[in-house]
Parts: C-alpha cells; structure tokens; sequence
C-alpha cells in the first residue's frame, strides 16, 4: 500500500471514529435518521487516488432485494458528510476508501421515510454471514463482498471495541454498511440504534 494510501485510511478512520461515537442526527420531512459523518479538509487532497471508470455506480444485494444507485457525497457546508438526497439510493463516501481498494468504504442508507415507506435498507438486518454484496462499477465491473457479520450499537454510545474493528485503519479491503435501527426517538429525531454490516472483498466477478 502507498503511504499516501494509508493516509487516506487513517484519516477515514479516525474521522468516522469520532463520528459515529457521537452520532449527530437530524431528520428532514424526506427521510429520517441520516447519519452526519464530519471530514476534515485535508482527506479532499487525496480525490486524485480514485480511478477514472472506477467510481461505484449500483449497489446489488440479492438477498434482500437491494439494487440501489450509488450516490457520492462528500461534505456539506458544516463539514458533515451528505446523505442520500433519495430514500431508494444509497450513499458512498467519496472523501473516503474506493470500494475494492484497502481500508473501509463507508456506505450509508435510509431506513426509511418519513411517513414509513421503506427505503434502500429496510431489510439490511436480514443479511446474514456469508450473504453476498456486489459493488458495480461505472465500466460495469462487479466486486463481491461476503458478509462477515452485523452489529447493533447505542446511536449515543457505540463501543469503543466495535468502532475500532470497523473504522480503524485496514490493510483488507472492506465494505461497511451503516442504517439506523430500533426505536425511533422522536425528541431527538432519530432512531435508538445503528446497524453496522460488515462485509469483506472476495472477487470481481462478471
């Protein structure tokens, strides 16, 4: 790996970390419980390392019935990163590891919206270890990732444990999939929980 590489996964890494331990939520009439995940300036330096014609186009998991455009979102003026526009898209942080490449790409969804309509990942506490993810690219390449697990975490409170495991710096390539869950708090305008999947890379495919 490059060490400009490394870079990028740490500063990913320690951004998200610092995140999602506490979790800033809002909820627009549109969608509820979009995660707001902050970046610092300086991971936009490092856009050069994406490949033209490699950029995430659709979001394919058969056993749950997801195929769901990719958006890339970076930070909005406030410096949190943007969240799907769309409740049926799913949102790839391009501030961040490249799917396929080693570190962790971040990939959120909508649970749902607000009057309850499902959205791009209703069902993503269905998957299940060894259920497959595929990553389609704008060349029409497909990356297979192999679920190793899902985690619930305290939207407030994640472990420490948990958020070092999915957000500190990797050697492997790994997809991480992240929507609300549990009860919907409506004070703070958000659900109890996040949901977390971990998947990890195994193959391109055809």
């Amino acid at each position: 790996m490059k060490l400009s590489d490394k870079r990028v996964v740490n500063l990913v890494g320690i951004v998200v970390l610092i995140i999602l331990a506490v979790l800033v939520l809002k909820a627009p009439s549109s969608n509820r419980g979009e995660v707001e995940l902050p970046a610092p300036p300086s991971v936009k330096t490092e856009l050069s390392l994406i490949e033209e014609g490699k950029l995430p186009e659709r979001l394919i998991i058969p056993s749950i019935e997801v195929n769901a455009a990719f958006q890339h979102v970076g930070t909005t003026e406030s410096g949190n990163m943007q969240a799907p526009t769309y409740y049926k898209d799913v949102a790839w942080f391009n501030l961040g590891t490249l799917p396929g490449e080693a570190g962790n790409a971040v990939v959120a969804g909508h649970l749902d919206k607000a009057n309850g309509t499902p959205a791009a990942f209703f069902r993503l506490g269905e998957l299940k270890e060894g259920d497959e993810v595929f990553v389609r690219d704008e060349k029409g390449e497909k990356l297979r990732f192999v679920v190793r697990e899902a985690v619930y975490v305290d939207y407030e409170n994640p472990p420490q444990e948990i958020m070092d495991r999915v957000f500190g710096a990797s050697l492997e390539a790994n997809l991480v999939l992240i929507t609300c869950d549990g009860e919907w708090l409506p004070e703070e305008k958000t659900y109890a929980n996040r949901l977390i999947v971990f998947a990890d890379f195994s193959d391109k495919v055809e």
